[in-house]
């Protein structure tokens, strides 16, 4: 699993990336650069992409997980970031926290 993936999942839901750039108002480079996996979004500009795209950002994480984070334990959640190459996990770690922040929102 990597966050490049990720954002190659909800990329495809525009016809390339150059439309999704457009849409979002990120720059092309940009999101190749998130599907490449060099850098990772800031939580701003992935929840940006999502909304562009027409997608929900908490449920493309969760499906990318494969389940609802809800229902995992923080020891499931550490043991797949423990799985990841280390220059995944702090990836991981950063979109998971992004995903945790919308369940403690006041």
């Amino acid at each position: 699993m990597a966050i490049g993936d990720l954002i190659k999942q909800i990329i495809s839901r525009a016809s390339s990336t150059n439309q999704a750039a457009k849409k979002s108002g990120l720059a092309q480079s940009t999101l190749s650069e998130w599907q490449a996996g060099k850098v990772s979004p800031s939580l701003e500009n992935y929840i940006k992409l999502c909304e562009a795209l027409g997608c929900r950002p908490g449920l493309e994480l969760d499906n990318f997980l494969g389940t609802n984070i809800k229902s995992k334990t923080a020891e499931d959640l550490l043991a797949e970031a423990l799985r990841l190459k280390p220059s995944e996990q702090l990836k991981f770690i950063s979109l998971l926290s992004a995903k945790l922040s919308v369940y403690f929102e006041d």
